[in-house]
């Protein structure tokens, strides 16, 4: 989960990189009036402080330097937890080699005092203990990255490095390396895709089935789906935790209804959390078990559109339209336009002094191109301002009201052309 930015106790936003929900309140967002490239000296109310760039758990991570007290102020790349090269919540892939340079750049300044938002000990005291924590730090996130690839170059997959791959004994038995936040099998596999893609290099692999498939699979070689959940049972049983998952998803997928595959599931879940340090791991699977067990819904239906409808007004002035326009794009429903060749021009009459005013937008066969052009023979024209062409692509704004109300004009064609043209998104 992710907060807000709080502007009084009562302000508060939620939501998760993999869900199509964001549980919203009044959040007190300001937009930034300086960034920061690569460092930025200034001083805020007498104090000397110092801005560095330091990419790693994302790409705009800043630590804060105050110069004068030997003061570090530092988060996201070093959380005295082993660090999560990957993420299970959907965020954007890391490069370990950022990680390890921005941790080095916060050693070279060698604080005496280190201040961590994130960590369980939020002050640690003395050059010694940061540089150490700095260094075993960096050291384990170098040596899973270089063991994975040596032996990629070996020509192991993931599955057969993480067998392989352990940290040294002063790195596994370090308390600010324990696997509370990331995992060394994790972060394997994520520094493998982040060189190689999907592929292990494996011919098995180079045909990746679909979880119907492989539950298909696996019932037919127990003997039937009954016979799947037998086995589901005994892994349950046998304390095979993790193949109990597996076995009774797999019933499930089949056979939706099977009450005792949930029983399984529901009851491989509970264990599996109750016996492991993962915050990520637990967090998790303990969400899906409260929607498994309906003691929680989501608000959304999986719409998209309803999603980005509930996006904050305030926000939209500042979504760029190169962006509104790749929502656009994901959000064409395919099925419907495989036959269809549809050019539309697109006029945004407040736009002439700023980004392109004109834009030719072809749905071909499934997919739409947008371009800052005229289009040439264009099957009908919409003209409109930014924000009421935005807030109709989010679905804020129905575009018959936008037509009623005089928001949007059509030329060249009819509205009923426009309404089915704005339909094809979700």
């Amino acid at each position: 989960m992710s907060g807000g930015l709080f502007a009084n106790d009562s302000d508060w936003f939620a939501g998760g990189g993999l869900f199509a929900t964001q549980i919203r309140g009044p959040s007190g967002y300001l937009p930034p009036t300086k960034t920061v490239k690569d460092k930025l000296e200034t001083n805020i109310a007498g104090v000397n402080i110092t801005l560095l760039s330091v990419p790693g758990e994302t790409r705009d991570v800043l630590v804060v330097w105050l110069p004068e007290k030997d003061t570090m102020v530092q988060i996201a790349n070093y959380y005295q937890a082993f660090p999560a090269i990957t993420t299970i919540r959907g965020a954007f892939p890391r490069n370990p080699l950022d990680y390890i340079n921005s941790i080095d750049v916060c050693r070279s300044l060698k604080p005496e005092y280190l201040v961590l938002p994130h960590g369980p000990q939020p002050v640690v005291v003395g050059e010694e203990n940061i540089s150490l924590m700095f260094t075993n730090g960096r050291d384990a996130i170098q040596f899973v990255h270089d063991q994975t690839v040596q032996n990629m170059n070996k020509g192991l997959t993931p599955g057969e490095i993480m067998d392989v791959v352990k940290l040294p004994p002063h790195l596994a038995n370090d308390p600010n390396l324990q696997e509370y936040y990331g995992q060394v099998d994790r972060d394997i596999y994520e520094i493998f895709w982040w060189y190689r893609g999907f592929y292990s290099g494996k011919s098995r692999d180079l045909f990746p089935q679909s979880p119907i498939e492989e539950a298909r699979m696996a019932a037919e070689l127990a003997g039937g789906i009954n016979e799947l959940t037998v086995k589901a049972k005994n892994a349950l049983d046998e304390g095979n935790l993790e193949w109990a998952l597996v076995l009774a998803d797999d019933v499930l997928l089949l056979d939706p209804e099977n009450s005792e595959a949930r029983k399984i599931k529901n009851s491989a879940m509970i264990a599996i959390a109750e016996n492991t340090t993962n915050a990520q791991t637990r967090n998790y699977i303990l969400s899906e078990y409260l929607l498994e067990t309906e003691q929680v819904t989501l608000p959304t239906s999986g719409n998209p559109k309803l999603t980005f409808a509930t996006m904050e007004d305030r926000f939209v002035p500042l979504l760029p339209m190169v962006i509104l326009h790749r929502i656009m794009a994901v959000s064409l429903n395919a099925s419907e336009c495989l036959d269809k060749e549809i050019t539309v021009e697109l006029q945004l009459t407040d736009m002439k002094n700023t980004e392109s005013s004109d834009y030719a937008l072809y749905v071909r066969k499934g997919i739409v191109e947008i371009q800052p052009e005229v289009p040439e023979d264009a099957n009908f024209t919409i003209t409109t301002s930014s924000m009421v062409w935005k807030n109709m692509v989010l679905g804020k704004l129905d575009p018959q009201k936008a037509v009623s109300d005089g928001k949007v004009k059509i030329t060249g064609g009819d509205e009923k052309e426009f309404y089915e043209f704005m339909a094809l998104f979700y």
